[in-house]
């Protein structure tokens, strides 16, 4: 494990299912820093929206559909998360990230 990552909780990753190079990154980067993760699939999409549009109560919002996508998917992926482990915390993530920057981190 890269000693800057000690103590970094679960890292909950959200990622769709057409996005295999992303989630490929980010599952190299979670091992070669011995990351503890899990894959979240996103389940709503823009070309999706007349399929789960009515999962949005409040229909005044000025949100874009892809705003409402990635709100929609981070709740629902909070929820997930809640309802399957006893951890008291993780990280949520995209799967944009990287830890490069970390290589010029001044502290172990």
């Amino acid at each position: 494990m890269n000693s800057k990552f000690i103590g970094i909780p679960k890292i909950v990753c959200l990622n769709h299912n057409d996005d295999i190079d992303k989630m490929f990154f980010m599952k190299n980067q979670f091992d070669k820093n011995g990351l503890e993760y899990f894959r979240y699939e996103k389940k709503y999409t823009v070309s999706d929206y007349e399929f789960w549009k009515e999962l949005i109560l409040d229909k005044k919002l000025k949100s874009s559909v892809y705003d409402l996508c990635e709100t929609i998917n981070l709740l629902d992926s909070i929820i997930e998360w809640y309802d399957s482990t006893d951890d008291e915390y993780c990280i949520f993530m995209s799967d944009i990230v990287s830890f490069d920057p970390s290589n010029y981190w001044f502290f172990n």
